[in-house]
């Protein structure tokens, strides 16, 4: 059987609207090598790829690869919601692949080929959070914070990470609700958000605390030194 080929693969993941591999590998590099495809699994939200593949070592494995659907021109976004420059929004929700409920950040995949990820962050922020009206709210930015790897073991997948801001009435605030009664809206300031992204906090998962991570930077260095410098010394203080 002669060797996959980086112009085979593309035209497969191509048909699939799966995001492209730059790379098979090169074993004259030092480099594990695809060599071809053993199986395709289709399923809801991904797909899974199973490779035969060569290592530099000597030997041969099966390898999987997961894509998200409609990921030829992005995989979703991630994303942190901070209202009227105070208020950080999370959800809290059940996942039945942990068996328990956990707060996160705001996330979504794309739904068709046309979405972007941009408009999956302002899509999944309407239904995560259906008390804020995004059309009516004021001063809405979405700062695109960057591009990051989900887990290069086995997933070729990027999400998008943005920093959402807008501004809304304050009365309306402990009016937020989740879109059904299984998500939990919660609203936190600055202050309780850095004790709960601590390794022992309510944030327990790699998509919040990345971009909880990425969303205090940016907004740190938009503030400028010294506002950051005062706003750790009174953490440190607190604690």
């Amino acid at each position: 059987m002669a060797n996959l080929t980086s112009a085979q693969l593309d035209d497969i993941l191509d048909q699939r609207k799966l995001r492209l591999l730059p790379s098979l590998g090169d074993l004259s590099k030092g480099e594990p090598q695809l060599i071809h495809i053993v199986t395709i699994h289709d399923y809801i939200v991904f797909t899974d790829i199973v490779f035969r593949q060569e290592k530099p070592t000597g030997g041969a494995q099966n390898y999987v690869i997961r894509f998200n659907q409609n990921s030829d021109k992005g995989n979703g976004s991630v994303f942190v919601i901070l209202l009227n420059r105070r208020y950080f929004l999370f959800v809290e929700q059940f996942r039945p692949a942990i068996g328990q409920w956990i707060l996160e950040t705001g996330r979504g995949l794309r739904e068709s080929e046309d979405e972007s990820n941009e408009e999956v962050m302002y899509r999944e922020a309407g239904e995560e959070a259906l008390g804020i009206d995004l059309a009516s709210a004021l001063n809405k930015v979405a700062t695109h914070l960057g591009d990051i790897y989900e887990f290069t073991g086995t997933h070729n997948v990027v999400s998008s990470h943005y920093l959402f801001e807008a501004t809304i009435q304050e009365e309306r605030l402990p009016l937020l609700r989740g879109s059904e009664p299984g998500i939990r809206i919660v609203l936190m300031e600055r202050e309780e958000l850095e004790r709960e992204r601590s390794g022992f906090g309510r944030f327990r998962d790699n998509f919040s605390l990345t971009a909880i991570g990425l969303a205090l930077g940016y907004l740190d260095r938009r503030a400028g030194f010294w506002a950051a410098f005062v706003r750790l010394l009174k953490s440190y203080w607190r604690w």
